[in-house]
């Protein structure tokens, strides 16, 4: 409490009168700008001046801050909500399911598991993101229903208590392996395999020049399998979860925007890792010309 408002405490003690609350302040103020939103663009300004607000960020803050209802629509919630639950069932099921890969003859089975574990990683992570999301936003909206709201706290507790009995489920092992055992078992086979081939040509010339297109081979790979796999796990998730969330968002109300999924940082590693390939070749031959 700042000096003013301490004297105006003890002058409210002195007089018998009851000191102003804060909390009636901030919440006239919050009122207030709900109120003028569309209709009085000065007069909201001014009151995003007393709040603090100075950008578009600051307004949305204070918008959502503002915001009265728990649920913007009530009537349709349980509705957003099974359908939200639904695409994440469905997404877990399908998201991986068979992804399409090039006619590479016997290799076709392989390439396709890797894409598959790759495709798995991405779904699997995504839906415990937005599962864990939609949890957190319903036990948040449960808690600040007051007492005029009590249908809308009613949906929130039965939402809630569905998430909770179906996260488990969501929450399983992206890969199904710990993925420490696996980076550690692909990294030891690729190194066994490149010293092997350099101690079968006693580490010539030829022996620098295959390992150094086996690395190429192997980061080419590495980075199709993990481009293919975020662009299967992109195209299935965009097609089962987004819209049912973003529609679970809207119905809600002021609560932000949905995680994305990490297809978009995968791509980006995949093409770090092109570019990896292609500086091998030439690191490679000036290694083994220097030697």
């Amino acid at each position: 409490m700042d000096d003013m408002a301490m004297v105006d405490a003890a002058d409210g003690a002195a007089t018998g009168e009851e000191a102003p609350l804060l909390l009636d302040d901030l919440g006239t103020r919050l009122t207030d700008f709900y109120a003028l939103r569309k209709t009085s663009s000065d007069d909201a300004d001014n009151v995003l001046d007393q709040l603090g607000a100075n950008d578009q960020v600051d307004r949305e803050i204070v918008l959502e801050l503002a915001a009265p209802k728990p649920l913007w629509r009530p009537d349709r919630f349980m509705e957003a909500h099974t359908l939200m639950v639904r695409s994440l069932e469905v997404l877990d099921r399908n998201g991986t399911r068979n992804p399409p890969v090039p006619n590479v003859g016997p290799l076709k089975p392989v390439l396709r598991y890797l894409i598959e574990i790759a495709a798995k990683f991405i779904v699997r992570s995504h839906v415990r993101t937005i599962a864990d999301s939609v949890d957190r936003l319903y036990a948040r909206r449960e808690a600040n229903c007051t007492e005029h709201y009590d249908e809308q706290r009613r949906m929130l507790r039965r939402a809630r208590v569905d998430m909770g009995r179906v996260m488990p489920g969501f929450k399983r092992n992206p890969l199904a392996i710990p993925g420490v055992l696996l980076g550690g078992a692909f990294l030891s086979t690729i190194l066994s395999v490149i010293q092997d081939t350099i101690g079968l040509f006693g580490g010539s010339g030829i022996a620098r020049v295959i390992a150094t297109a086996l690395v190429f081979l192997i980061a080419v790979l590495a980075a199709f399998v993990i481009l293919r796999g975020a662009a299967v796990a992109h195209r299935r998730i965009d097609m089962t979860t987004d819209q049912p969330v973003a529609a679970l968002y809207d119905v809600i109300g002021r609560c932000g925007e949905p995680p994305n999924d990490q297809s978009g940082t995968f791509a980006l590693i995949a093409l770090l890792l092109m570019a990896l390939a292609v500086l091998i070749i030439p690191i490679g031959a000036a290694i083994t010309i220097s030697l």
